[in-house]
């Protein structure tokens, strides 16, 4: 009885949408965390090149990062794209629960 509800449509849906406003609400909270580090990061790192601290200027360490980056995702995504297509294909109310709540999440943070 009660795998036929929780495979019903409507608790795909509020399944998906929980997870996504708990997905929502933590991205939005980590996001601040890790934006101040990475500004905090970037400021440091060029405070010490203009000593004579590190010899590399952040031009070319952002290049070599986005190169290397560029290259694992065009990898990674090619494989994945057809994978999440399929799972969104079947699982149309989880998807759908996901995508609101990650939104409803993000807006109430």
């Amino acid at each position: 009885m009660a795998a036929q509800i929780l495979s019903g449509y409507p608790a795909s849906l509020a399944m998906g949408a929980l997870g996504g406003f708990i997905l929502g609400n933590l991205t939005m909270k980590m996001t601040r965390k890790a934006g101040c580090a990475a500004g905090l990061g970037i400021i440091g790192y060029e405070v010490a090149h203009y000593n004579g601290l590190v010899k590399t200027s952040l031009d070319t360490v952002f290049g070599k990062v986005t190169q290397k980056l560029s290259e694992g995702c065009s990898k990674y995504c090619a494989k994945s794209s057809g994978q999440v297509k399929s799972l969104v294909g079947k699982n149309k109310a989880l998807s759908v629960g996901l995508i609101g709540g990650s939104l409803l999440g993000i807006a109430c943070s």
